[in-house]
């Protein structure tokens, strides 16, 4: 561009010294010639004027193809795969690696479409994929996926591509800079952690269901033997109780009958004595009689005998017995029981005994105010409530009600007497009887059991009773 604007500004001149008018001048009315000198300084400024222009053109072309000498060592230096193209695709740049690793020169892939560029390396879908990208980048978008391609006859690599959009002060997208990474060596090595850790996995796979084995089959043994010792507590217990109830109901008969008088008259100390006596004897046989009853429903040998009976009937031999307990201690018993509730089929004498068992606890546990029984029923279940007035029971002691042998209370209460079986018991009867049983409590309000029993026998009871009812 310079050197143009010299070749016209000299053309000028060789014009303005062909016209001799232009050259003129007038000096006091006499037209007068311009010296030659003149003419030849504006020659010569002219000439000058052209090689400077001519020179910052030589320098800036020099200071350009340093510039651009330097972009392409930092290219060259990168290790990642690297290069320049314009909006539409042409390549126009490309670095040392990107060339080494496709073994061409630059002259080979410069000016061509990026995606022809290094045509041998890529399949038609890839080149698809190459001219998909070109076209989201040249809208703006920055584009990275991952690509296999050929570097050789029989080489495959896999490259982390990324083509990214330069943008002028407009916001127009002027370059497209395409760069990718060889990941192969990468996504080798994690297929082969993963293999590693597959294989280590079975192993360990393999270890652990060794070592779960061994131990199953040691807590098989282990079960075995406390199922053993189970037996053995039971039958123990069993005939303990058994062998007690013998001795302990001729006290309590021969103790009844003194007190009656047969024998012969008493004094009144000999019969606050022996009404001490008979009491302890009853009660103690009560415990006996839940052990008993304890140990035969863990050892599997406690019968059933279901019959069809209603419940009001129950519930008014409860409230007869305890009668003299509840009226002693001034206390209302109320129950509600809806007139249309049906039968149940269940064990009469299971149901009283767990029905005796709580409203006694009840009176037990309460010094003023009720003891109420309230049934309810669906289609499937009745569902019974015993509550109370009484002392109640505190949060912290209500995961220890339903233990054996354990009274929620073990200083204060300990003046209620009880060997803690009488819950134990109850829980174990209805869930025996195919029920459940729980309780809630409010220290120092009052406390409520509930327990549900199947309206109508199961059906897997009645498939039983077949199956038996066949053998026989």
């Amino acid at each position: 561009m310079t050197m143009m604007f010299g070749l016209m500004a000299l053309r000028q001149l060789l014009t303005l010294l062909k016209v001799k008018e232009s050259w003129t001048i007038s000096i006091t009315a006499q037209p007068t010639e311009l010296p030659g000198l003149i003419v030849s300084i504006l020659a010569i400024l002219v000439v000058v004027s052209l090689g400077h222009l001519i020179h910052q053109e030589i320098e800036a072309r020099e200071e350009l193809r340093k510039r651009e000498q330097y972009s392409r060592n930092i290219l060259d230096s990168l290790f990642i795969l690297a290069g320049l193209m314009t909006p539409d695709g042409i390549l126009i740049e490309a670095n040392k690696t990107a060339l080494e690793i496709a073994g061409l020169k630059r002259e080979d892939v410069l000016g061509k479409p990026f995606e022809e560029a290094y045509w041998w390396s890529y399949s038609e879908s890839v080149k698809q994929q190459l001219r998909d990208a070109i076209r989201r980048a040249g809208k703006g978008e920055t584009v990275r996926y991952d690509v296999a391609v050929r570097v050789g006859k029989d080489r495959f690599i896999t490259i982390d591509f990324c083509l990214q959009p330069l943008f002028d002060e407009m916001g127009k997208v002027i370059y497209l800079v395409p760069s990718a990474m060889d990941i192969t060596k990468r996504i080798r090595l994690e297929a082969e952690t993963a293999k590693q850790m597959k294989v280590e996995k079975a192993i360990s796979r393999v270890l652990l269901e060794a070592k779960v084995a061994e131990r199953t089959k040691e807590l098989a043994q282990a079960n075995i033997q406390l199922k053993e010792i189970d037996r053995l507590k039971s039958e123990f217990l069993a005939t303990m109780s058994h062998e007690l109830r013998t001795p302990l109901n001729s006290i309590i008969g021969f103790t009844g009958i003194i007190l009656q008088g047969i024998a012969g008259e008493i004094n009144e100390e000999q019969r606050k004595q022996l009404s001490m006596i008979y009491e302890s004897a009853k009660h103690l046989l009560s415990l006996i009689n839940d052990i008993l009853d304890l140990s035969r429903i863990e050892s599997g040998k406690m019968e059933v005998s279901m019959e069809r009976f209603k419940i009001q009937d129950v519930v008014s031999e409860v409230s007869q017995s305890l009668s003299p307990m509840i009226s002693q201690k001034n206390l209302r018993l109320i129950i509600e029981i809806p007139d249309e509730t049906p039968e149940i089929y269940s064990d009469r004498k299971k149901v009283l005994q767990i029905l005796l068992n709580l409203v006694n606890n009840a009176v037990k546990f309460t010094e003023k105010g009720e003891i109420r029984i309230k049934c309810k029923f669906d289609k499937d279940n009745l569902e019974v409530c015993v509550s109370d007035t009484g002392v109640g029971i505190k949060e912290e002691s209500m995961k220890y009600l339903f233990e054996a042998f354990r009274q929620v209370d073990g200083t204060a209460r300990r003046r209620y007497e009880g060997a803690g079986l009488g819950l134990h018991l109850c829980r174990k009867l209805v869930t025996l009887l195919g029920g459940k049983m729980w309780a809630e409590s409010e220290y120092g309000k009052g406390s409520s059991f509930t327990f549900t029993l199947p309206l109508k026998p199961r059906e897997r009871e009645q498939s039983e009773k077949k199956d038996i009812g066949s053998r026989g």
